[in-house]
Parts: structure tokens; sequence; C-alpha cells
């Protein structure tokens, strides 16, 4: 068994940035949705989920990014992943993840991102106006 380390989360400019660790599976899926359900709940409008460290990603993990991308829409909070990875990427993918959710491959992608919607929603006086597309679901365990 894994010696599982809690997630780290950092606020800063109207979002928060959570850390996800090395592999995302059954074994840490439970713990990592309680954390970023948490994160959600403190309405943060914004919520920036960190891969960068995500090396292996199953469809429990998986599974553990639709319960927090649905419950961000839900609070009306945009749920970004910064994920370089190349095969944590193609998992995302086949289960059609990039197209409900942005995907930076740096994390300077996203703030930049974030930086110029927000100014955008600002200029236009719009909070978020989001559709809510359709995403395949991945199997649960």
């Amino acid at each position: 068994m894994r010696n599982e380390q809690p997630l780290a989360a950092h606020a800063a400019a109207g979002y928060l940035t959570v850390e996800m660790p090395a592999e995302l599976d059954l074994a840490n899926r439970e713990s990592c949705t309680d954390r970023l359900l948490a994160l959600l709940e403190s309405r943060a409008p914004e919520l920036i989920v960190d891969m960068r460290a995500t090396r292996f990603c199953d469809s429990s993990g998986v599974h553990m990014l639709v319960r927090a991308w649905r419950r961000a829409q839900e609070l009306g909070c945009d749920l970004r992943l910064v994920a370089p990875h190349h095969k944590v990427r193609r998992v995302l993918d086949v289960f059609g993840f990039q197209s409900v959710c942005t995907i930076h491959t740096t994390l300077d992608q996203a703030h930049t991102d974030l930086a110029a919607r927000q100014e955008g929603a600002a200029a236009a006086g719009d909070e978020h106006a989001t559709a809510s597309p359709t995403l395949h679901s991945a199997p649960q365990h």
C-alpha cells in the first residue's frame, strides 16, 4: 500500500490549485475524490486540478475526475486540468474528458487562460456562461 499524502492546495487570484499524486487509481480514488469535493464546496469560482506529477491514471482516476467535474458544474465552478503526461492525456481522451473540461499542458497556460477569462467576464459583466456537454462515463469500481 502506498503512503498517501494529503493533496496540497493553493489559493491565488480567485482560483484554487490542487496538486494530484503520481498515480490516480482505485487505491486513492476515494481520498482524492473527498479532497476535491471539499475544495469545490469552498465555492472558489475556478479550480485547477494540477496533474503535472501524475504519471498513471486508470478508470478509477477518471471516475474521480468525472465526479469532481459534475459537482463543479452544479456549483458553477470552472474546473480545469493541467495534464502534460501523454499517457494520462490518452486516458482522458478515451473518455472524452477534453470535450467537457479544458485541459492544459502547463500550469502557466492554465493561469494565463483563467486571467484572460476573468478579464473578459469582468468586461462583459458576466459570471460563468458554460454549457453542459456530454461526458462518457467511467466504469465504477
